[in-house]
Formats: structure tokens, sequence, C-alpha cells
């Protein structure tokens, strides 16, 4: 009988044991996912709002696909071009805008069929584009994907607003699409000193900042985040010619990345709000269009960057649960440090909410809305030599990949 008890007691153990193990095998697939550089990769696009061009009313922005994307290094690589003619894969949209479907602008001119922008509705449906990647430009079909020094990510493109017909085409070219911030612009008018410019893109006032996001918000192990981008309708263009005109795009994808390299492009990304206080600060007591706006949305900025606070913290926690080859007491530190980062951008939020004058910044709160940046930058640094993340100015070694571009 004892011999059986023992027994009992030593199985007991080895389950134990192997329970842990592959507790831990499974917190490694699911938080420290490799990227496959053999692999292609997309970014589905969920939506977005167009604005624009000029006095035009926002839109909505269907859902799309950046697909085919070839990584170098992590968030570092193209989508190459590819046309083959009639032949599938092709842009859902070509039936329907530039018929017949050939992979060809209504201008004859081939577009990236890799690259499915979807069919933006401008002016609440006065007209229909449809976006695509055009092969004529500096790219030469191809969307680029760079990881800035500053931990925001950029895409390259030669974007094509396509109507239908060959005279209404816009053209964008090597137009910088980013998880960063943009300000809107001027009128092209403006900008060269000609009267008669339509300085707004839609709703939004030229000047005024447009953000956007990268990381793990849904916390499912796979990249996601809002990239936006700004530009213009040419002089020379029959349609609203020089008008501003923004795009915001949310998208989720296949990109794996883990909680700890999540959580520093979510901090990362709190630094693009710097250049936007600034601004407030600087137009404290304007009245102009840009100066109301920008003092009617800093609490919408101050909420922002307090959910950003947050999600650095929940991001942390996870990456303790699971993370895999980094100091979990350089971690836990670093959770501490994004602990005092929230409570002080909370505190510049419980001002704004209370403040009388819309247009009084006390020098107490913009000093501690200077030190909260100051503090988010050492922490970014600190982060960044602790991460896999190598911004565009580290090169690695080129990857083969399979030669069929399906």
């Amino acid at each position: 009988m004892p011999s059986i008890l023992y027994t009992i007691k030593i199985s007991l153990i080895v389950l134990a044991y192997i329970l842990i193990i592959f507790t831990r095998i499974s917190l490694a697939g699911t938080t420290d996912r490799p990227l496959d550089y053999q692999q292609y990769h997309a970014l589905n696009i969920t939506g977005g709002i167009f604005y624009g061009p000029g006095q035009m009313p926002d839109s909505l922005l269907p859902k799309g696909m950046l697909g085919h994307i070839e990584f170098r290094q992590q968030l570092v690589g193209t989508t190459n071009f590819f046309n083959n003619g009639p032949e599938p894969p092709n842009v859902p949209g070509e039936v329907e805008i530039i018929p017949p479907v050939d992979g060809l602008m209504s201008n004859g001119q081939a577009f990236n069929e890799h690259v499915d922008g979807g069919i933006a509705s401008v002016g609440l449906g006065a007209m229909r584009f449809l976006i695509v990647v055009a092969a004529g430009g500096p790219n030469q079909g191809r969307e680029t994907y760079e990881l800035q020094p500053d931990y925001n990510w950029e895409i390259i493109t030669d974007l094509a607003l396509d109507p239908g017909f060959a005279e209404g085409i816009v053209i964008s070219n090597n137009l910088h699409i980013t998880s960063g911030i943009r300000f809107v612009p001027k009128s092209l008018q403006t900008s060269g000193g000609i009267l008669g410019g339509d300085d707004r893109s839609g709703s939004l006032p030229s000047g005024v900042p447009v953000i956007g996001r990268m990381g793990d918000y849904d916390m499912d192990g796979f990249l996601d985040g809002i990239v936006v981008g700004v530009s213009n309708i040419p002089l020379d263009h029959m349609f609203l010619p020089g008008a501003p005109v923004t795009q915001i795009r949310y998208f989720i994808s296949d990109i794996p990345i883990t909680p700890f390299d999540a959580s520093l492009l979510v901090l990362a990304s709190i630094n693009n709000y710097q250049p936007v206080w600034n601004r407030v600060m600087t137009l404290a007591s304007s009245n102009d269009l840009v100066g109301k706006y920008m003092n009617t949305h800093l609490t919408h900025y101050l909420e922002d960057i307090v959910s950003r606070c947050e999600m650095v913290d929940n991001l942390l926690v996870k990456a303790l649960e699971g993370q895999i080859g980094i100091d979990r007491i350089a971690i836990t530190k670093l959770r501490n440090n994004s602990k005092t980062k929230l409570v002080a951008a909370t505190h510049l939020l419980d001002w704004s909410k209370k403040k009388v004058d819309s247009n009084a910044i006390p020098p107490e709160i913009s000093e501690r809305a200077i030190h909260l940046f100051e503090e988010v930058k050492k922490m970014t640094e600190i982060m960044g030599g602790l991460s896999t993340l190598k911004p565009k100015s580290i090169t690695s070694k080129t990857i083969k990949r399979p030669i069929n571009p399906k």
C-alpha cells in the first residue's frame, strides 16, 4: 500500500511539473510569438474618416486591405508592386468604379493589386473615389513600411483617388502616412500667397493635429492602431483645387507583437502630444479657428494621454505574466514608473475639466505637462534598450522569400 501511495505522489508531482511547463509554453506562444520573415503579412483596414477636401463634409471610410507585406526586420518592410491584369487577386471596388476589371486606373495606369484602400464617398456621396496605389510615381507602385527613431510607423506610398474618369484622378506622390502626428495643411493658395484658398479639411481647420497610435490595444498579441495622412488637391485639378485632404484609418493585423514591445510603442506615442501641447500654449489666448479648436479639444487630448498611460500599464502587467527574455525586475520598475506617468496625466485631465477660463493655462500646469513629456522620453529610451524593436537606422540582412508573388 505505501508503494502505491508513493507512486501516486510521484505521479502528481510529475503532472504538476508538466502543467507548469505547458503553461509556460502556452504563455510564450501567446505573448512572445516571433515574426515569421518567410511569410507575408497584412493590415486589415476596419474603417476610417475622410475629411474634406476643403469645406466638403466629413465622410466615413470603408474597410480595406494593405496586403503582402514582406518584413526585413520587425515593422520594417515592403509591399512590392503586383499587377496581373484581370486575373485574381483583384481590388474589389474596381468593378464598381472603373470597370472592366483589368488592374488599370481610368487613365490606363496600372495600380498595385495587393493594396485595397476601398471606396471613399466624398461629400457624403457627392463623389466616389477608388483608393489605390499608383504604379507611375516615385515609389513605382510599392508601399514601404518604416519604424522611425521615435517609434512611429510610417507607410510611404503613391496614393491615388480615381473617380472613374481620367480628368478627376488625384495622386499624392510619396505620401507619408503615419501612426504619429500630422497637422492639417493650409490650402496651396494660402501657402503660395494667393487669395481664395480654402483653409480647412472638412470639420478640421488647417493647423490642427490628427494623431495616430500603434500597439496592441485589444491585447490579442497582434499589432493594431490608427494611421493618419494629409495632402492637398493639386492646383490644376478640376475638383476643389489646392484644398487640404485628411484621412484617418483604423487597422488590425496578423503581425505578432509582444506585450513589452507593444507597451513601448504606446508609451512612445505619448510624445506625439508634446507639439500639440506646445501649440495649445502658443494659441491659448487666440480667438481664431485653430486656437478655439485646440482649446475646445484640450480635454479630449488629455483623456487620450491618460488612456495611453493606462494601456502602457496593462501591457506591462501582461508582459510580467508571460514575457520571456526580459528581466522581470526591470519590467516591475518600469511598471511602477508608468503608474507615476498615469497619475501626472490624470492631474492634468482633472485640471482641464475643472478650469473656468478656457484660455487660461497656469504656469504650474504647463510645468507639469513639460515634466510629463520629459519623463516619457526617458522611459522610452530605457524601454527601447530592452526591446526587440529596432528603428530603420539599424540595418538587417535581406531575407530570402518565395518567388511566387501571390
